[in-house]
């Protein structure tokens, strides 16, 4: 769970696959990447300090990568549970 406190800012941001296959979601500046399946949602949660953070969004063919601005921390989310970053390389 995000800390929470004074000056802790957090947004959500809801993401979804509806295609018929895999697609690698990027999580920018952190370098890390998470495997969405056909049907899958994650929800992530990004916290900032001082000011409330934002993300630039940029879709690629099989991928999506997004760019967490002024966060200093953040988790995805698989339903209820906390969802551990890598993929699935087939």
């Amino acid at each position: 769970m995000l800390r929470s406190g004074g000056g802790m800012y957090e947004i959500k941001v809801g993401f979804g696959n509806d295609t018929k296959s895999q697609h690698i979601l990027w999580i920018e500046l952190w370098a890390e990447d998470y495997t969405l399946m056909p049907g899958q949602r994650f929800e992530i949660h990004a916290g900032g300090e001082d000011v409330l953070p934002w993300c630039n969004i940029v879709a690629c063919q099989n991928a999506t990568q997004i760019d967490l601005e002024a966060c200093s921390e953040y988790e995805v989310y698989d339903g209820e549970t906390l969802f551990e970053c890598g993929h699935h390389r087939q």
